[in-house]
Formats: C-alpha cells, structure tokens, sequence
C-alpha cells in the first residue's frame, strides 16, 4: 500500500511538472488528478480494510468450524463406546438364552424319562401327593 502511495505521488508531481504552469486549464487538470489520485486512494484503503475484516471473519468461521469438528469427533467417540458396550451386553444376554435353551432341553428330557416312572409310583403314593402329580401329569 506504501508503494501504491509513493508511485502515486510522483505520478502527480511527474504530471504537475509535465502541465504548463499558466492558464486556468492547467490548474483544472491538476485538480481533477489530485480528485481521482484521492478517490482511488480512498478505494485503496476501503478495500484494504474490508479484505482484513473478510479474513477475520474467514478465520473466525475456520475456528468454529474446528471446534463442531473436535465436538462431533468426541460424540462419535463416545457413540462407539456405547455401541460397543451395547454389543458386549447383547453378546452376554445371547450366550444367557443359549444357556437357558439348552437348560430347558435337559429338563424336558430328564421329565420326559421319569413321568412313565412316576405314573406307575403314583397309585402306591399318599393321597395328597399322589393328587398333586395326577394334576402335573395331565
């Protein structure tokens, strides 16, 4: 920006010296120059301060964008370690049932050997027992 203002400066003082110094055409040219030479320094400046406002929002926006990403990678973490928890439980609860399947086919096997030895025993049992396994048989 220094550069622009100095190459600026010595274009005017170039183009002053250049312009004949009499008649009012001359001062008229000098000033529409030194108009034009302030409006692009202006619209130097302007757009200079809105390329820094720019990048600082830019950077301001790369942040947050940073922090969503380290937030979403934490959550996705413990979302794994709840699947993976989830799993563990679910793996546990399935080798449960397949331990109570197979406690159940015993016990169906074992009932299925005794119940035509209990219906011979029953007749020569008491009463109130032999009631009781007359209601289980049927």
């Amino acid at each position: 920006m220094e550069i622009h203002k100095h190459i600026a400066i010595n274009s005017f003082a170039i183009l002053s010296l250049t312009l004949p110094s009499s008649g009012s055409v001359a001062l008229e040219s000098t000033r529409t120059l030194v108009k034009e030479w302030v409006a692009t320094e202006k619209a130097i400046s302007s757009e200079a301060i809105q390329w820094e406002d720019n990048q600082r929002l830019l950077n301001d926006l790369s942040k947050v964008a940073r922090s969503e990403i380290a937030t979403l990678n934490e959550s996705l973490l413990r979302i794994e370690a709840t699947a993976t928890d989830a799993d563990d439980v679910r793996t546990e609860l399935v080798s449960e049932q397949d331990a109570l399947i197979a406690d159940r086919a015993h016990i169906a096997n074992f009932l299925a050997e005794i119940e035509p030895a209990l219906i011979t025993l029953t007749p020569r049992l008491p009463e109130p027992l032999s009631a009781k396994i007359d209601r289980l048989l049927r």
